[in-house]
């Protein structure tokens, strides 16, 4: 071979493959204290992402818009000598992005002939309530409980040869968790959780 066989990928020098990534974001944070013991507080963000990736078969275009936002409730309370903190809240995000592709001609030199177009739709929900006791200055437990709902649905806008591949897809799980912390002294102090969880759907 008169190439270097060490080399991660010899189709990068003749189709130079590249990624090029321009994003811009925006967020706001917020909290209302109801009283010193109930707070409310919040979060939203939106971001647009622009996105070309060059690989030896083809170049990519995706352009992402992708907001969300969260709501949290906060309570203290006493309960006999014990102190309890409950957090009861919803996640919300969803994400859209077109996916189109053009034959890589060499160079990064685009094809006229469409590979690809597609538009995809993500969307996802949580509920959650922790709830923490603190038995004493020492001792603590925590609990907590959460649904997730996840969304996936893929429109084929090419529809190659009068076939339609768009369809969708929904996920839904309910997961938990139960902790304890020990903290005899201010400098050491010792955790152990046990919990459930998951790994969502993906479209790619």
């Amino acid at each position: 071979m008169a190439e270097d066989r060490r080399q991660a990928n010899p189709d990068a020098i003749t189709f130079n493959e590249y990624q090029e990534t321009e994003r811009i974001s925006t967020g706001l944070v917020g909290k209302y204290s109801i009283n010193e013991d109930q707070f409310i507080a919040f979060n939203s963000y939106f971001r647009h992402t622009k996105w070309v990736e060059s690989v030896p078969s083809s170049i990519i275009h995706r352009n992402y818009n992708t907001p969300g936002f969260s709501l949290q409730y906060y309570c203290s309370t006493n309960i006999g000598q014990f102190k309890n903190s409950i957090s009861i809240g919803a996640d919300f995000g969803w994400q859209s992005f077109d996916d189109y592709r053009h034959p890589n001609l060499g160079n990064t030199v685009e094809g006229p002939e469409l590979l690809s177009d597609q538009f995809f739709s993500q969307s996802g929900q949580g509920i959650y309530i922790v709830d923490r006791l603190e038995i004493n200055p020492q001792w603590s437990i925590t609990a907590n409980l959460r649904y997730d709902r996840i969304y996936n649905k893929l429109d084929d806008n090419l529809k190659v040869d009068g076939v339609d591949l768009s369809g969708n897809a929904s996920f839904s799980k309910s997961t938990g968790k139960i902790g304890f912390a020990w903290n005899p002294r201010s400098d050491f102090g010792l955790y152990g959780n046990w919990g459930t969880g998951f790994i969502p759907p993906a479209t790619d």
